[in-house]
Formats: C-alpha cells, sequence, structure tokens
C-alpha cells in the first residue's frame, strides 16, 4: 500500500486462505486516497496482479467525551434506536451492481462462496473489478483467485443491500463541560459518552479513563476502567488530587476506529498557616510567620510563595514579599519587619500562592491573620513569671505582718484591754 501518486510502498504481512490473499492494516490516523497492489504468482511462473485506490479510513468514526458534570438526556437513549441497534437489518432483494462506487467510510469482506458481506458501517462498497476489496476489520484488503465465473458472479448480483435502520438518533449535540474547579480534598466524578461520528451511541465498549497532574509532565497514569452502557454513556470516580488531565481512551474494534477524550480538573491549593508570632508587636518590630503547602508536587523554585499584607478595613494590598524558601515537604517559614511609625495598627497577613507549571495546583490564599502594631512589647514569658512570683512573695509577707499583729492583740489579757477600754 502507498499514499495514492506516491511510489512510498509498504509491504504488507498477508496470508493466503483459500483463493484469497488477506493483508491487515491499521487505519487509524490514514485519511485519503491509498492504493493497495497485489501479485501472485503459481508454481509454473503464471503471475497475476491488481491495483485499487481505496479511501480510508474504512472503519467507523468515533467519539470519545468526558466532563464533569452530570449528562444531559441524549437523543440516542431513546428505545427504538437500542431496539434498531440490536435487531438484525432487514434485507431486500438481490440487486446488481451496474459500476463500482467510490470506497468511503464503509467495510467489505468475502464470505463463503464469494458473497461479499457487508460489516459495519452498512453500505456497499465496489466490487466491479472483483478483485481487492476493502474491509472494517482493521482494515484488511482480500484478492480473489477464484475462477472466473465466480469472479463475474461475485461482481453482478451477490452484495445483499441492507435497508438504513428507522431509528431517531441523528448526529448527537451532547457537549460535556471539559474544564471544571474541583475544591482541595474532593473527589472527581467524572461523566462520559462513546458514539460514532453519525451520532449513534456505542454500547458495552471499554473505556480507559487516565490521569496526569497538570504541571507538564505527562505522567498518564490508569485511575479507572469503565464500560459504556446501552446509550453510550459511562461514570466514575477518581480520589482527590491535583490539578489533572483526564483522559478517556477507547481502544477501537474490528469496525470502529480508535476515539480520545480530554477533561481539565482544575483544583487550588491549599496553604495552611501555622503560626504567626507576636500578634502584637510595636513599630519596628519583626514578626516570624511558618506554614505549609499542602499535596505535595513542590517544585524547586523560590517564587511559588509570596506574603500579602494589608490594613483591616482598607481594601487591597499594602505590601507584597516574596517567601524564599520553601522545603519538599511544603513548610515555609519567613518573617516581616514593620517601619518606625506613630498610632495603633491592625494588619492582616495571608500567604498565596502563584501559578507555576511545574506545580499543579491553582492558585490560592491562606486564612488571614491580625497583628496589631503599634502597642507595647509583650513582656517575656520567663520574665512574666518572675514578676508575678514576687508579687505574690509580697502580698503573703503583707498578709502575713498583719497575721502577727492580730495574734499579739488577741494574745493581751483582758483586764488591760478593758482598763484601756475604760480610758477611752
Amino acid at each position: 500500500m502507498a499514499p495514492a501518486g506516491t511510489s512510498s510502498w509498504t509491504a504488507l504481512p498477508t496470508t493466503f486462505t483459500g483463493n484469497q490473499l488477506v493483508a491487515h492494516f491499521n487505519d487509524a490516523g490514514m485519511r485519503g486516497p491509498y492504493t493497495f497492489s497485489i501479485r501472485s504468482c503459481d508454481n509454473v511462473g503464471n503471475c497475476v496482479s491488481t491495483t485499487r485506490t481505496v479511501t480510508l479510513p474504512v472503519r467507523t468514526q468515533a467519539i470519545s467525551q468526558v466532563g464533569l458534570e452530570q449528562l444531559p438526556a441524549t437523543q440516542c437513549g431513546s428505545r427504538p434506536v437500542k431496539h434498531h441497534a440490536a435487531a438484525p437489518p432487514k434485507r431486500s432483494r438481490h440487486k446488481r451492481l451496474s459500476k463500482a462506487r467510490p470506497a468511503r467510510d464503509f467495510g467489505l469482506s468475502v464470505a463463503n462462496g464469494g458473497l461479499l458481506r457487508l460489516r459495519a458501517p452498512a453500505d456497499p462498497a465496489p466490487t466491479a473489478a472483483g478483485r481487492i476489496f476493502a474491509s472494517g476489520s482493521s482494515g484488511s484488503v482480500a484478492l480473489s483467485l477464484s475462477h472466473r465465473k465466480r469472479q463475474a458472479g461475485v461482481a453482478r448480483a451477490t452484495v445483499r443491500r441492507h435497508e438504513k435502520p428507522q431509528t431517531s438518533c441523528g448526529p448527537s449535540a451532547v457537549t460535556l463541560a471539559t474544564r471544571a474547579k474541583v475544591a482541595f480534598g474532593r473527589p472527581v466524578k467524572l461523566h462520559g459518552l462513546l458514539m460514532s461520528n453519525a451520532g449513534l451511541p456505542i454500547a458495552g465498549q471499554p473505556v480507559a479513563i487516565l490521569s496526569a497532574p497538570d504541571n507538564g509532565s505527562n505522567a498518564f497514569t490508569q485511575a479507572a476502567a469503565v464500560t459504556t452502557g446501552a446509550d453510550g454513556s459511562w461514570t466514575a470516580t477518581l480520589p482527590p488530587g491535583p490539578s489533572r488531565i483526564i483522559e478517556a481512551s477507547y481502544p477501537g474494534s474490528p469496525t470502529i476506529l480508535p476515539a480520545t477524550g480530554y477533561a481539565t480538573v482544575i483544583t487550588p491549593a491549599k496553604i495552611r498557616l501555622t503560626s504567626v508570632t507576636p500578634d502584637r508587636t510595636p513599630w519596628g518590630s519583626t514578626v516570624r510567620i511558618t506554614g505549609r503547602v499542602l499535596g505535595g508536587y513542590i517544585p524547586a523554585s523560590s517564587k511559588l510563595l509570596r506574603l500579602d499584607l494589608g490594613i483591616v478595613g482598607i481594601p487591597g494590598l499594602s505590601k507584597i514579599q516574596g517567601i524564599p524558601n520553601v522545603s519538599p515537604d511544603g513548610t515555609f517559614t519567613t518573617t516581616y519587619k514593620f517601619g518606625r511609625y506613630r498610632g495603633v495598627v491592625r494588619f492582616w497577613l495571608q500567604v498565596s500562592s502563584l501559578k507555576e507549571a511545574a506545580f499543579p495546583w491553582a492558585p490560592a490564599h491562606s486564612r488571614r491573620v491580625i497583628v496589631t502594631v503599634g502597642v507595647p512589647a509583650p513582656h517575656h514569658h520567663h520574665s512574666t513569671t518572675a514578676h508575678v512570683r514576687q508579687h505574690q512573695a509580697r502580698h503573703r509577707h503583707r498578709h502575713s505582718a498583719i497575721n502577727r499583729r492580730l495574734a499579739r492583740r488577741e494574745q493581751r489579757p483582758r483586764a488591760h484591754t478593758s482598763r484601756r477600754a475604760r480610758r477611752r
């Protein structure tokens, strides 16, 4: 075989079955006319050859869709469509072929007795030459080497014409949302649809669900395997994870081409602030901020995080500062020094992630933490404890002195006490 009009011939592995030479090839990705040339010789040197141009592909086109929303009702899920898809097609009387027809998106095979039988999609193919036939079975061609009378019989009237099923299913207008946002830590519910390019559902077929983090790595792994239902639809649930590229891959069949659909899951990052100390500080002092980026996939970059600063009650940011160090486990530590001003101001601080190609999470912000600036510096814990202890000791000493005086007063003689009372 070779693209029509070229000499780029490719030899096809060929087998001899009875009176036919059969070769198989994969027609996926092949578009346009291709020329097939076959030559056969017997054991005494008598040779015969023929050529035929066939428009590829010969298998039916398929469409694989995947999205992140529930499928709406489709035209292809009705009972008449299922009935016609399951019931064998009706046949009419034999009809003689008057001339060759171009071999487009259909397939032919030669059955026992030299009869041409159609494979999906149902539509007759050229047989006037009686030599080379294209088949839907993964793209096969066959050369009949039988007697001339049998060849003539094949060319005359042995193709049975199939009536088209009376279905209400036209080309599907169903489209799925191929890009959606999913919150951090939430599973991903996928919905898919597999159908032919004519809009007919392809039921009972396997679909592999692959996923890769959206960081340019193309590290696809299989996340699930599903089988299409009677209406060609399927559903799958993936575990929580980062922003991902989802691929729904249908491997194809002897009569249907492979198909692949894509969707993108957008998941914001999760940033947790563990401490901001101190939360009350004078002007000119420094606060220390620690936290962690959850979820993994931390790139070796200094541009992943930034510190945002603003004033409570005033819209917008007042300062932005990069955070240079993020460890592989996502932990980070940074500091911020306030200027020297007057008054008391309440600032809010938060840490934001930036968009980076190697980081498969959408930008997000941590919670805001309030820091009051312009108050006296808080005492250290050990100084405060010593002060409290000293105060408690003085308090105990004062009370002890009072108690001792009261005790001495109670120990005096009553007569002495009454004599003093009389003097008063």
